[in-house]
């Protein structure tokens, strides 16, 4: 198996990216309303009156270094009479990858790097010519210090199109399950068991993801595995 591996690497990107995945229980509603708005109207109107002043300091926050990015094109915080964000969306090249699902990748990538800074080599969008003769991308590819692989697919749309591909690409690269990953960040716990039995590849959602790495990272405290 050949790998070729990126070179781009955005250290603002990832951290907008891991804030956003670390509070993603937050701000979850405000990301569903700036995909939509990006491809209809590019305005939204974020009613923040019912959240608590913790949800309301992330959600501008979150604006605020999106705006910085340039990933959105203005926002307002208005106080009275009712407390609402209000975003300018942005259809430049950078927004139109980020919010739709890049943001996951990023921190997909980002996690293990702050879990266990040093102990593995992680990289994005991995570029792999399988032994079949096809090319095929690794969201996230890992490899710990004995040189065993570790791959992440991110989801953040439909995905029952693609699961029997990813679980074919998995037998070719004779993954074991626990080590071929797919994070699906809204999906019930129960929906991600019943993926992990009937296509073999270890299914979780962002919280799920949340233990993983933590487990992995403890691993890697005792022995040169991930």
């Amino acid at each position: 198996m050949g790998l070729a591996l990126p070179t781009e690497t955005n250290r603002p990107l990832c951290q907008l990216a891991w804030y956003l995945g670390t509070r993603h229980g937050t701000l979850k509603d405000l990301l569903h309303k700036i995909k939509r708005a990006m491809n209809n109207g590019l305005r939204v109107s974020h009613d923040l009156a019912e959240r608590s002043a913790d949800d309301l300091s992330t959600d501008c926050q979150f604006a605020s270094l999106a705006f910085q990015q340039g990933l959105l094109a203005n926002f307002r915080y208005v106080r009275a009479p009712r407390r609402v964000l209000h975003v300018v969306c942005s259809r430049a090249p950078g927004a139109l990858n980020f919010f739709p699902g890049s943001w996951l990748e990023r921190y997909l990538e980002e996690s293990p790097r702050r879990a266990r800074p040093g102990i593995v080599e992680v990289q994005r969008s991995v570029q792999v010519s399988l032994p079949t003769g096809e090319d095929f991308e690794l969201d996230i590819a890992a490899k710990d210090s004995s040189g065993k692989l570790l791959w992440v697919e991110a989801k953040t749309g439909e995905f029952t199109g693609s699961i029997p591909k990813s679980a074919r690409v998995r037998r070719i690269l004779d993954l074991p399950a626990d080590r071929a990953i797919l994070v699906l960040p809204e999906v019930s716990a129960a929906v991600c068991e019943s993926l992990r039995t009937q296509y073999g590849l270890w299914t979780v959602n962002l919280d799920g993801w949340t233990e993983l790495v933590g487990s992995l990272a403890t691993a890697c405290a005792t022995q040169p595995r991930f």
